[in-house]
Formats: structure tokens, C-alpha cells, sequence
């Protein structure tokens, strides 16, 4: 049996800052189970029609429109027949999509896979459904398979959106993916296999529910063979690493949590330390990048690992998000002795009674103190702002611009990050939703056509798509209670501009 594993992307923002975590563990699972198979990454593929339409897309004065009639959301669902080109502008555009996602349908074809294995999330699982079609349509003995968050989210529904789909593995796929495959090249039946649903002519069968993986020791290392690390990724120098499974925080706005069904799994150090040597020994790799919730939810775990790299002397750089929680001048000291240059941090807003309503269990006062640390150590902090939180006010904007412009000023925070509140209105899973009418949020249906028409084409900047909830055929946005867009775009757009004044000492 031929597998291909493919991860999908579309537009030049989808590239990542390193080869895709996912891809390289179920690429080690199908290694370890003697599996063959190919790995495609559509963010780096070489093949000459793909980077001409990547090029194409990438032209500076044609990316207002790629933007507005956005190719993860909107065009997708007009090759798919769910929506209308509302103009000439988007059906070109809408013609040169259909063009690409056929060249990535040529590409995997190459390989003459029995199994296509796709890895879905929010932004690319429509384009998904398309290259499915195209895929089906050239060779309908194609076995097309589906995991990943937004399948795992969706379950029966991504089915109902694609006839094209003929097996879903949902939650953790290392679990069952090598068995699955073994019973599709046998031709026995799925039912065995918990998390796995299949089509069987009209009907959908199978178990949505999913065990979690109880030792994530026992996974193997991702494999990258398959990836270019010379050039191609952002950080083209960098492997991933997650070494954990979901968040012990309890954010209002995050629905990672639930994603895990409220656990918090994470390796040891022993293995954390194996991996990094794996990756020095077998790639030539030394900077990481952690991408998981935070470095320092198990502060125990991570000061051994700290302990082990300075033990056996390992020359490595790293990076990655994490909490002003659990934090200590000592922890830090040892981090940069380990090879930390960089930590993230979801601050979010600058003022105690917007952390207190978010549930971000902090005060500006930790923050601050805790950055200070971070600062000696010899560590660079940044930090994570939103504005536009369920009952934001300009007033509390203003005083989170002053809390930035203070830490900047002190020399404790380095380039922080501000993006517009962005609510995921796919289903029912984070607080805010849960609590939806208390906070005043309200969800309003439109067509495709009806929502991106209203978007305005001349801002050079990516529409708040967070706000919505694309699905075939309707579009569900998100209206909240804070300040107007319009003060939220001016108030960010402000304090870049008050910000670079401060760097520049004026």
C-alpha cells in the first residue's frame, strides 16, 4: 500500500517557522510500523506549478484581494459550489485557486498513493474538501483520510460537508493510524478501532470517542527526513519540539483545555533530553522552538531538563511560549544556562480587572516583576496583547498601551504583539462561547457572499476572519460587546507608532 501524508496550505502566510510537528510523528508512527509512504508539505513543495502560483500569489498589489476574498474561507467554497463569486475581481481570483489546488492534486498523484492522509485545521480544511474532490474525481479508488483538530471538532459534520471523505481518525492518531491503514490494505472491518469513523455507502459509521495517550514516552522522535532544512521554512534552522499535550490554565478565551478533555499530558526530561540529541546528532539541528502551550507549565520537568543540558555541557538555543506563573529568578538562571534566548508570554491586557474577567490568574504587578527576571537572565521576553476583550472599553485600551509603552521604556519587554480580540465561533468548546449571552456576544448567520462583500479592499491588512466561522454554504460572525473595530485598528495602530518613537528615543 502507498500512504502519503500531506499537510495543506495555500497562501505564502501558511508557511511555517519550521517543518510541521504532526507530519513528523506520523511520519516516525508509520516508520516504526514498517509503513512506506511519501510526505508532502505544501508550504515548501518544490514543484514548479506550485511555486508559480505561490509567486502569483505573493505579487504585492494583488494581495488586497487575496486577502478580501480570502483563499482559506471564502474562494475555497466557490470552487466547491457553496458560494457565488460576487464579482469578476473574485471569480479571477477564484480561478486561480481552482488552479493551484489542481497542481497540489497533480503533485500528490505522482507519488500513485492507494491513501492520501490529510492533517485538517481551522484554516485549511475547506481547501481539504477541494483537493479531495479533485483528487476523487482523477482516481475515485483513492482512499482519502482526515485527522487533526478540526475533524476532531467537526466529527460527522466534515463528513456531511464531503462526500469525498471516506475515513476520519479522530483525537490522538498515533494511537490507531498504523492500524488503520493495515485494515484498509486487508480489506477487515474499522469497528474495532475507537475514535474512527468511515463511510459505508450513505451511512457514517463508526466511535467518535477517543482514549488519550497515558505516556507520551513511548512515542517515537518526529522524523524530518522528508524536509528540507536548508531553505524553504521561516527558521529553516529550527525543529520542533512538543513534548506536551494540552494547558493546565484555565484562559476565558482558550478552548485547548477541552480540545484534550481537560488533561495535561507532558514527557519526561529524560526524553525531552533524548530528542534534542537525536535532532543535534541526526539532522545537524541546535535551536528548538517549543511549539506547545507553555515551556513552564511543569516548572519541575523543565528545571531537570535545564539540569541535564548543563550537565552533559550541550551547546543548543530554544525558545517558546509561557506563563508569568511559576516562574523564579533561579528557574530562569538555569533556563539561559540551558540554551533559552526567548520566551513568549499571553499577557493580553494591561490592567487587573481585564486579566480578572479572562480568568488569566495574574496581575500586572507579577508581570511586571516577573519580566524583570526574565530580563536578567539574559532572556528576551515578549509578550501577547489583545484588544477588543468582551467588555473592553477604550479607557482599558488606554491604560494597556501605557502599561507596554512602561514595560518597553524600562527595557523588560521586547517587541510586543497586539492583535484584535478573535473569537472562534466553530462550536460551543471555549468559556466565552459557553457563557456567550453573560458576555454579550452575539452569533449572526450570512452567506459567503453577503459577509466578505463587506469587507473593505483597501486595507493591506488580513480581515478579522477569528471573528467568524466559515462553513460550506453560511458564515457565522461573531459581534461583542467592546470597543468598535475601528477604535481597536486605530488604538494597535497607535501604539506601534508610539512604539517605534520610543526605540528611536524621540
Amino acid at each position: 500500500m502507498n500512504v502519503t501524508l500531506v499537510y495543506q496550505a495555500v497562501n505564502l502566510a501558511d508557511r511555517c517557522n519550521t517543518p510541521p510537528a504532526a507530519l513528523g510523528l506520523m511520519s516516525a508512527v508509520l516508520e516504526q510500523a514498517g509503513i512506506e509512504h511519501t510526505v508532502i508539505d505544501f508550504q515548501v513543495d518544490s514543484d514548479p506549478k506550485n511555486q508559480l502560483y505561490k509567486r502569483v500569489f505573493g505579487i504585492r498589489f494583488l494581495q488586497r484581494y487575496l486577502l478580501k476574498y480570502h483563499l482559506n474561507y471564502y474562494i475555497p467554497q466557490v470552487n466547491l459550489g457553496f458560494a457565488r463569486p460576487f464579482n469578476s475581481i473574485a471569480n479571477l481570483v477564484a480561478g486561480v485557486h481552482l488552479n493551484y489546488i489542481a497542481a497540489q492534486a497533480d503533485r500528490i498523484l505522482e507519488d500513485q498513493p492507494d491513501v492520501v492522509a490529510f492533517s485538517t485545521y481551522v484554516w485549511n480544511w475547506l481547501n481539504i474538501l477541494l483537493l479531495s474532490k479533485l483528487l476523487k474525481k482523477r482516481n475515485p479508488d483513492l482512499t482519502i483520510l482526515v485527522g487533526g483538530p478540526q475533524a476532531t471538532f467537526m466529527e460527522r459534520k466534515m463528513f456531511r460537508h464531503s462526500p469525498d471523505i471516506d475515513v476520519m481518525v479522530l483525537g490522538e492518531g498515533e494511537l490507531v493510524f498504523p492500524q488503520v491503514l493495515e485494515a484498509l490494505e486487508k480489506g477487515t472491518d474499522l469497528g474495532e478501532f475507537d475514535g474512527v469513523l468511515w463511510r459505508d455507502g450513505d451511512e457514517i459509521r463508526g466511535r467518535a470517542h477517543f482514549e488519550l495517550i497515558k505516556d507520551l514516552d513511548a512515542l517515537p522522535f518526529p522524523n524530518f527526513k522528508w524536509a528540507n532544512l536548508k531553505g524553504g521554512y521561516r527558521h529553516a534552522d529550527h525543529l520542533p519540539v512538543v513534548s506536551s499535550r494540552g494547558c493546565p490554565q484555565r484562559c476565558g478565551f482558550c478552548e485547548e483545555r477541552y480540545q484534550w478533555k481537560e488533561k495535561f499530558r507532558f514527557t519526561s526530561a529524560d526524553w525531552l533530553l533524548a530528542y534534542v540529541k537525536h535532532c543535534m546528532e541526526e539532522y545537524g539541528v541546535h535551536k528548538f522552538y517549543f511549539y506547545e502551550s507553555l515551556v513552564n507549565a511543569s516548572a519541575k520537568r523543565l528545571e531537570k531538563f535545564c539540569d541535564l543540558v548543563i550537565a552533559e555541557g550541550l551547546e543548543l538555543e530554544w525558545e517558546g511560549p509561557a506563563t508569568i506563573l511559576r516562574m523564579s529568578p533561579r528557574l530562569l538562571e538555569k533556563m539561559a544556562k540551558a540554551g533559552c534566548k526567548s520566551l513568549a508570554f499571553g499577557l493580553e491586557t494591561g490592567t487587573n480587572e481585564m486579566l480578572k474577567k479572562v480568568s488569566k490568574a495574574i496581575t500586572i504587578e507579577q508581570v511586571e516583576e516577573t519580566l524583570g527576571w526574565v530580563r536578567d537572565a539574559g532572556i528576551d521576553g515578549h509578550g501577547y496583547f489583545i484588544l477588543g476583550l468582551p467588555g473592553e472599553t477604550p479607557e482599558h485600551m488606554d491604560k494597556t498601551a501605557a502599561f507596554v509603552y512602561d514595560l518597553s521604556e524600562k527595557g523588560i519587554l521586547k517587541s510586543p504583539s497586539f492583535n484584535r480580540f478573535k473569537l472562534a465561533t466553530r462550536d460551543e468548546v471555549s468559556p466565552f462561547m459557553r457563557k456567550k449571552n453573560d458576555l454579550g456576544i452575539t452569533i449572526r448567520q450570512h452567506t459567503p457572499e453577503e459577509y466578505f462583500s463587506k469587507l473593505d479592499v483597501t486595507k493591506l491588512i488580513e480581515p478579522e476572519f477569528w471573528w467568524v466561522t466559515s462553513y460550506p454554504g453560511q458564515v457565522l460572525e461573531a459581534e461583542i460587546d467592546t470597543a468598535t473595530k475601528e477604535q481597536i485598528d486605530h488604538k494597535i495602530a497607535e501604539i506601534y507608532r508610539n512604539l517605534n518613537l520610543l526605540r528611536k528615543g524621540a
